[in-house]
Protein backbone atom coordinates (compact mmCIF):
# COMPACT_ATOMS: atom_id res chain seq x y z
CA UNK A 1 0.00 0.00 0.00
CA UNK A 2 1.43 3.24 -1.33
CA UNK A 3 2.08 6.48 0.84
CA UNK A 4 0.76 9.35 -0.81
CA UNK A 5 3.06 12.51 -0.09
CA UNK A 6 2.11 16.25 -0.99
CA UNK A 7 3.97 17.77 -3.59
CA UNK A 8 6.89 19.47 -1.85
CA UNK A 9 7.58 16.52 0.06
CA UNK A 10 7.81 14.11 -3.83
CA UNK A 11 10.03 17.28 -5.04
CA UNK A 12 12.48 16.56 -1.60
CA UNK A 13 12.76 12.62 -1.92
CA UNK A 14 13.51 13.33 -6.18
CA UNK A 15 16.12 15.60 -5.33
CA UNK A 16 17.91 13.75 -2.28
CA UNK A 17 17.60 10.53 -4.70
CA UNK A 18 19.03 12.33 -8.11
CA UNK A 19 22.06 13.58 -6.15
CA UNK A 20 23.04 10.60 -4.44
CA UNK A 21 22.57 8.01 -7.37
CA UNK A 22 23.68 10.16 -10.63
CA UNK A 23 27.49 9.63 -9.82
CA UNK A 24 26.88 6.37 -8.59
CA UNK A 25 25.46 5.15 -11.84
CA UNK A 26 27.81 6.76 -13.95
CA UNK A 27 30.52 4.81 -12.10
CA UNK A 28 29.16 1.80 -12.50
CA UNK A 29 28.72 2.07 -16.48
CA UNK A 30 32.99 3.05 -16.52
CA UNK A 31 33.31 0.17 -14.39
CA UNK A 32 31.38 -1.77 -16.76
CA UNK A 33 33.22 -0.56 -19.89
CA UNK A 34 36.47 -1.20 -17.94
CA UNK A 35 35.88 -4.88 -17.58
CA UNK A 36 34.36 -5.29 -21.45
CA UNK A 37 37.45 -3.99 -23.29
CA UNK A 38 38.60 -7.54 -25.21
CA UNK A 39 41.93 -8.59 -24.73
CA UNK A 40 42.87 -10.36 -28.54
CA UNK A 41 46.59 -10.06 -29.61
CA UNK A 42 46.26 -7.73 -32.64
CA UNK A 43 44.43 -5.01 -30.93
CA UNK A 44 46.31 -5.43 -27.97
CA UNK A 45 48.24 -1.92 -28.70
CA UNK A 46 44.68 -0.05 -29.08
CA UNK A 47 42.83 -1.92 -26.22
CA UNK A 48 45.67 -0.90 -23.89
CA UNK A 49 45.44 2.67 -24.90
CA UNK A 50 41.52 2.37 -24.74
CA UNK A 51 42.03 0.76 -20.87
CA UNK A 52 43.83 2.85 -20.15
CA UNK A 53 41.62 6.18 -21.17
CA UNK A 54 38.78 4.52 -19.39
CA UNK A 55 40.20 3.13 -16.57
CA UNK A 56 41.30 7.12 -16.19
CA UNK A 57 37.55 8.17 -17.08
CA UNK A 58 36.68 5.77 -14.14
CA UNK A 59 38.96 7.33 -11.60
CA UNK A 60 37.73 10.95 -12.43
CA UNK A 61 34.31 9.65 -11.84
CA UNK A 62 35.34 7.62 -8.29
CA UNK A 63 37.10 11.34 -7.49
CA UNK A 64 33.97 12.84 -8.72
CA UNK A 65 31.87 11.03 -6.53
CA UNK A 66 34.04 10.88 -3.49
CA UNK A 67 33.84 15.08 -4.10
CA UNK A 68 30.06 14.94 -4.43
CA UNK A 69 29.17 12.73 -1.39
CA UNK A 70 31.69 15.09 0.62
CA UNK A 71 29.55 17.79 -0.54
CA UNK A 72 26.75 16.45 -0.20
CA UNK A 73 27.73 15.22 3.71
CA UNK A 74 28.01 18.73 4.37
CA UNK A 75 25.74 21.33 3.11
CA UNK A 76 23.21 19.35 1.17
CA UNK A 77 22.69 17.11 4.36
CA UNK A 78 22.63 20.17 6.31
CA UNK A 79 19.83 21.64 3.79
CA UNK A 80 17.88 18.59 3.14
CA UNK A 81 17.45 18.60 7.21
CA UNK A 82 16.26 21.54 7.34
CA UNK A 83 13.90 21.00 4.95
CA UNK A 84 12.59 17.96 6.31
CA UNK A 85 12.75 19.71 9.84
CA UNK A 86 10.69 22.40 8.48
CA UNK A 87 8.00 19.92 6.76
CA UNK A 88 8.14 17.70 9.66
CA UNK A 89 6.83 21.25 11.91
CA UNK A 90 4.62 22.40 9.66
CA UNK A 91 3.33 18.43 9.99
CA UNK A 92 3.30 18.79 13.28
CA UNK A 93 1.47 21.85 13.24
CA UNK A 94 -1.09 20.92 11.24
CA UNK A 95 -1.84 17.90 13.42
CA UNK A 96 -1.96 19.91 16.48
CA UNK A 97 -4.34 22.15 14.85
CA UNK A 98 -6.37 19.08 13.88
CA UNK A 99 -6.05 17.90 17.15
CA UNK A 100 -7.44 21.13 18.64
CA UNK A 101 -10.28 21.27 15.88
CA UNK A 102 -10.87 17.86 17.04
CA UNK A 103 -10.97 18.98 21.08
CA UNK A 104 -13.19 21.89 19.83
CA UNK A 105 -15.48 19.95 18.16
CA UNK A 106 -15.81 17.34 21.40
CA UNK A 107 -16.08 20.20 23.57
CA UNK A 108 -19.08 21.73 21.16
CA UNK A 109 -20.49 18.25 21.13
CA UNK A 110 -20.59 17.87 24.91
CA UNK A 111 -21.91 21.44 25.47
CA UNK A 112 -24.89 20.57 23.12
CA UNK A 113 -25.23 16.88 25.07
CA UNK A 114 -25.28 18.65 28.60
CA UNK A 115 -27.71 21.22 26.81
CA UNK A 116 -29.84 18.27 25.59
CA UNK A 117 -29.84 17.18 28.83
CA UNK A 118 -31.13 20.29 30.52
CA UNK A 119 -33.76 21.10 28.04
CA UNK A 120 -34.60 16.98 28.47
CA UNK A 121 -34.74 17.41 32.33
CA UNK A 122 -36.63 21.12 31.94
CA UNK A 123 -39.01 19.51 29.67
CA UNK A 124 -40.29 17.00 31.99
CA UNK A 125 -40.16 19.66 34.64
CA UNK A 126 -42.52 21.13 32.67
CA UNK A 127 -45.10 18.60 31.59
CA UNK A 128 -45.14 17.93 35.58
CA UNK A 129 -45.68 21.39 36.49
CA UNK A 130 -48.45 21.50 33.47
CA UNK A 131 -49.96 18.42 34.90
CA UNK A 132 -50.32 20.33 38.48
CA UNK A 133 -51.76 23.14 36.98
CA UNK A 134 -54.23 21.41 34.73
CA UNK A 135 -55.15 19.91 37.76
CA UNK A 136 -56.63 22.95 39.27
CA UNK A 137 -59.36 25.38 38.24
CA UNK A 138 -58.60 29.28 37.49
CA UNK A 139 -58.85 31.39 40.34
CA UNK A 140 -62.30 33.01 39.61
CA UNK A 141 -63.71 29.04 39.56
CA UNK A 142 -61.62 28.67 42.75
CA UNK A 143 -62.60 31.61 44.33
CA UNK A 144 -66.14 30.54 43.46
CA UNK A 145 -65.64 27.34 44.87
CA UNK A 146 -64.25 28.80 48.07
CA UNK A 147 -67.21 30.73 48.58
CA UNK A 148 -69.54 28.30 47.76
CA UNK A 149 -67.71 26.09 50.58
CA UNK A 150 -68.09 29.15 53.03
CA UNK A 151 -72.13 28.71 52.58
CA UNK A 152 -71.96 25.55 53.06
CA UNK A 153 -70.04 25.57 56.37
CA UNK A 154 -71.94 28.85 57.40
CA UNK A 155 -75.31 26.57 56.63
CA UNK A 156 -74.10 23.08 58.41
CA UNK A 157 -73.02 25.24 61.11
CA UNK A 158 -76.68 26.55 61.34
CA UNK A 159 -77.66 23.61 60.89
CA UNK A 160 -75.80 21.81 63.97
CA UNK A 161 -77.34 24.72 66.21
CA UNK A 162 -80.53 23.84 64.96
CA UNK A 163 -80.15 20.27 65.30
CA UNK A 164 -78.61 20.84 69.05
CA UNK A 165 -81.41 22.69 69.93
CA UNK A 166 -83.81 19.82 68.83
CA UNK A 167 -81.81 17.28 70.14
CA UNK A 168 -81.92 18.99 73.87
CA UNK A 169 -85.62 19.56 73.37
CA UNK A 170 -85.93 15.88 72.21
CA UNK A 171 -84.35 14.68 75.71
CA UNK A 172 -86.68 17.22 77.57
CA UNK A 173 -88.95 15.44 76.03
CA UNK A 174 -88.16 12.03 76.36
CA UNK A 175 -87.37 12.34 79.96
CA UNK A 176 -91.22 13.73 80.62
CA UNK A 177 -92.40 10.16 78.28
CA UNK A 178 -90.47 8.12 80.60
CA UNK A 179 -91.87 10.12 83.71
CA UNK A 180 -95.68 9.78 81.96
CA UNK A 181 -95.05 6.12 81.37
CA UNK A 182 -93.27 5.05 85.01
CA UNK A 183 -96.73 7.20 85.80
CA UNK A 184 -98.44 5.15 83.51
CA UNK A 185 -97.47 1.71 84.62
CA UNK A 186 -97.82 2.47 88.25
CA UNK A 187 -101.44 3.50 87.54
CA UNK A 188 -101.95 0.44 85.48
CA UNK A 189 -100.56 -1.95 88.38
CA UNK A 190 -102.43 0.24 90.83
CA UNK A 191 -105.79 -0.65 88.56
CA UNK A 192 -104.71 -4.53 87.77
CA UNK A 193 -104.44 -4.67 91.81
CA UNK A 194 -107.74 -3.04 92.39
CA UNK A 195 -108.92 -5.54 89.27
CA UNK A 196 -107.60 -8.90 91.24
CA UNK A 197 -108.88 -7.85 94.79
CA UNK A 198 -112.68 -6.80 92.99
CA UNK A 199 -112.90 -10.06 91.37
CA UNK A 200 -111.23 -11.92 94.34
CA UNK A 201 -114.43 -10.78 96.50
CA UNK A 202 -116.84 -11.48 93.88
CA UNK A 203 -115.42 -14.97 94.10
CA UNK A 204 -115.57 -15.05 97.84
CA UNK A 205 -119.03 -13.63 97.63
CA UNK A 206 -120.49 -16.40 95.02
CA UNK A 207 -118.69 -19.38 97.28
CA UNK A 208 -120.48 -18.13 100.22
CA UNK A 209 -123.98 -17.83 98.69
CA UNK A 210 -123.54 -21.18 96.70
CA UNK A 211 -122.90 -22.85 100.60
CA UNK A 212 -125.89 -20.59 101.61
CA UNK A 213 -128.00 -21.86 99.14
CA UNK A 214 -126.66 -25.25 99.50
CA UNK A 215 -127.31 -25.78 102.90
CA UNK A 216 -131.51 -24.92 103.43
CA UNK A 217 -131.82 -27.34 100.49
CA UNK A 218 -130.42 -30.07 102.21
CA UNK A 219 -131.89 -29.30 105.16
CA UNK A 220 -135.28 -29.51 103.40
CA UNK A 221 -134.82 -32.47 101.47
CA UNK A 222 -135.02 -30.95 98.34
CA UNK A 223 -133.09 -29.37 95.71
CA UNK A 224 -133.54 -26.27 93.73
CA UNK A 225 -131.50 -25.55 90.37
CA UNK A 226 -131.77 -23.00 88.23
CA UNK A 227 -131.75 -19.15 87.84
CA UNK A 228 -133.61 -16.33 89.51
CA UNK A 229 -132.75 -14.74 92.59
CA UNK A 230 -134.08 -17.97 94.82
CA UNK A 231 -131.66 -19.73 93.66
CA UNK A 232 -128.91 -17.43 93.92
CA UNK A 233 -129.81 -15.96 97.83
CA UNK A 234 -128.98 -17.69 100.64
CA UNK A 235 -127.95 -16.75 104.64
CA UNK A 236 -124.73 -16.20 105.99
CA UNK A 237 -122.92 -18.08 108.64
CA UNK A 238 -123.51 -14.79 110.59
CA UNK A 239 -127.05 -15.09 110.51
CA UNK A 240 -127.43 -12.26 108.10
CA UNK A 241 -129.07 -12.46 104.76
CA UNK A 242 -126.83 -12.37 101.71
CA UNK A 243 -127.99 -10.02 99.33
CA UNK A 244 -129.01 -11.29 95.31
CA UNK A 245 -126.00 -11.72 93.34
CA UNK A 246 -126.72 -10.28 89.84
CA UNK A 247 -125.42 -12.10 87.12
CA UNK A 248 -125.06 -8.59 85.17
CA UNK A 249 -122.75 -7.00 87.58
CA UNK A 250 -120.92 -11.06 87.84
CA UNK A 251 -120.27 -10.84 84.17
CA UNK A 252 -119.42 -7.41 84.61
CA UNK A 253 -116.82 -8.53 87.28
CA UNK A 254 -115.85 -11.35 84.80
CA UNK A 255 -115.10 -9.11 82.41
CA UNK A 256 -113.39 -6.54 83.80
CA UNK A 257 -110.76 -9.38 85.13
CA UNK A 258 -110.89 -10.67 81.26
CA UNK A 259 -110.13 -7.17 80.04
CA UNK A 260 -107.05 -7.06 82.87
CA UNK A 261 -105.30 -9.55 81.59
CA UNK A 262 -106.00 -8.26 77.97
CA UNK A 263 -102.51 -6.55 76.88
CA UNK A 264 -102.49 -3.48 74.42
CA UNK A 265 -101.93 -2.68 70.50
CA UNK A 266 -98.63 -1.34 70.02
CA UNK A 267 -99.50 -0.77 66.85
CA UNK A 268 -102.47 1.46 68.37
CA UNK A 269 -102.68 5.15 67.79
CA UNK A 270 -103.03 5.67 71.69
CA UNK A 271 -102.93 3.33 74.87
CA UNK A 272 -105.91 2.98 77.06
CA UNK A 273 -105.85 1.46 80.67
CA UNK A 274 -108.42 -1.07 81.01
CA UNK A 275 -110.44 0.74 83.45
CA UNK A 276 -111.30 3.40 80.92
CA UNK A 277 -112.27 1.26 77.85
CA UNK A 278 -116.29 2.02 78.94
CA UNK A 279 -115.16 5.27 78.73
CA UNK A 280 -113.10 5.98 75.35
CA UNK A 281 -115.31 7.46 73.54
CA UNK A 282 -115.65 10.04 76.16
CA UNK A 283 -112.32 11.29 76.64
CA UNK A 284 -111.74 14.73 75.33
CA UNK A 285 -108.44 15.87 73.32
CA UNK A 286 -107.31 17.88 77.07
CA UNK A 287 -107.30 14.29 78.38
CA UNK A 288 -104.52 13.55 75.97
CA UNK A 289 -100.82 13.86 76.09
CA UNK A 290 -98.92 13.96 72.56
CA UNK A 291 -95.47 13.02 72.18
CA UNK A 292 -94.51 15.69 69.77
CA UNK A 293 -96.03 18.46 72.46
CA UNK A 294 -94.10 21.02 74.55
CA UNK A 295 -92.30 19.71 77.38
CA UNK A 296 -94.78 22.37 79.79
CA UNK A 297 -98.20 19.92 78.36
CA UNK A 298 -95.87 16.89 79.07
CA UNK A 299 -94.64 18.35 83.18
CA UNK A 300 -98.27 19.10 83.41
CA UNK A 301 -99.47 15.74 82.30
CA UNK A 302 -96.71 13.68 84.67
CA UNK A 303 -97.84 15.73 87.54
CA UNK A 304 -101.29 13.45 87.49
CA UNK A 305 -100.26 10.25 86.95
CA UNK A 306 -103.66 8.75 88.84
CA UNK A 307 -106.16 10.16 85.84
CA UNK A 308 -107.39 6.93 84.24
CA UNK A 309 -107.76 8.87 81.03
CA UNK A 310 -104.64 9.98 79.63
CA UNK A 311 -103.30 8.72 77.01
CA UNK A 312 -99.74 8.72 74.33
CA UNK A 313 -101.18 9.86 71.24
CA UNK A 314 -98.74 10.09 68.63
CA UNK A 315 -99.59 12.90 65.80
CA UNK A 316 -100.54 11.63 62.65
CA UNK A 317 -99.19 14.63 60.76
CA UNK A 318 -94.86 14.32 61.82
CA UNK A 319 -92.84 11.61 62.04
CA UNK A 320 -92.68 9.56 65.68
CA UNK A 321 -89.73 10.60 67.31
CA UNK A 322 -86.91 8.87 66.99
CA UNK A 323 -83.75 8.62 69.53
CA UNK A 324 -80.60 7.29 69.46
CA UNK A 325 -80.13 3.85 70.73
CA UNK A 326 -83.95 3.64 72.07
CA UNK A 327 -87.16 3.13 70.27
CA UNK A 328 -89.81 3.47 71.51
CA UNK A 329 -92.81 1.71 69.78
CA UNK A 330 -90.69 -1.29 69.98
CA UNK A 331 -89.96 -1.44 73.47
CA UNK A 332 -93.51 -0.76 74.01
CA UNK A 333 -94.10 -3.24 71.55
CA UNK A 334 -91.75 -6.00 73.65
CA UNK A 335 -93.56 -5.37 77.02
CA UNK A 336 -96.72 -5.45 75.92
CA UNK A 337 -96.20 -8.94 74.33
CA UNK A 338 -94.56 -10.47 77.07
CA UNK A 339 -97.43 -9.30 79.15
CA UNK A 340 -99.88 -11.11 76.66
CA UNK A 341 -98.01 -13.92 77.34
CA UNK A 342 -98.02 -13.74 80.69
CA UNK A 343 -101.47 -12.31 81.46
CA UNK A 344 -100.69 -9.21 82.67
CA UNK A 345 -100.10 -5.71 80.86
CA UNK A 346 -96.35 -4.86 82.01
CA UNK A 347 -94.81 -7.02 84.03
CA UNK A 348 -91.20 -4.94 85.46
CA UNK A 349 -88.17 -7.33 86.24
CA UNK A 350 -87.43 -6.97 89.48
CA UNK A 351 -83.52 -7.21 91.08
CA UNK A 352 -83.54 -10.97 91.78
CA UNK A 353 -85.08 -11.68 88.16
CA UNK A 354 -81.95 -9.64 86.70
CA UNK A 355 -79.68 -11.64 89.69
CA UNK A 356 -81.07 -14.93 88.31
CA UNK A 357 -80.56 -14.11 84.71
CA UNK A 358 -76.88 -12.83 85.15
CA UNK A 359 -76.50 -16.39 87.25
CA UNK A 360 -78.31 -18.43 84.60
CA UNK A 361 -76.07 -16.33 81.68
CA UNK A 362 -72.90 -17.07 83.54
CA UNK A 363 -73.62 -20.56 83.83
CA UNK A 364 -74.19 -20.70 80.62
CA UNK A 365 -71.16 -19.15 79.59
CA UNK A 366 -69.24 -21.32 82.10
CA UNK A 367 -70.70 -24.78 80.27
CA UNK A 368 -69.79 -23.20 76.74
CA UNK A 369 -66.30 -22.95 77.99
CA UNK A 370 -66.06 -26.31 79.17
Amino acid sequence: MSVVHDEPTMELIKTRLSHSERPLIRLMRTFYKLTMIPTGLEDQERTAEELEIVHMSFLLELRQLVKTLKEFKGTRAVELNRSESIQLEIERSKLEDQAFQEKLKIQNLESLLEQARRDRKNKIQYEEIGKEVRRFSDRFQSADRINGLAREIESLLDEQGFYAERWASRRVQFDAVILNMEALQESIKEEKADADRKKALNDDESDDGNIAAEEPAEGSGGTKVGGGEEGQTGDRPDGETQPPIDPSAQGGSQLQAKGSTTSLNPQAASFLPPSSEGQRTADTPEDRMKIDGEPENLSQTASQPARASSELTPKPDHQPMEIDGFDLQTNLSHSLEGSNEDGLLIEEATMEDGEEIEEAEEGQEIEAQA
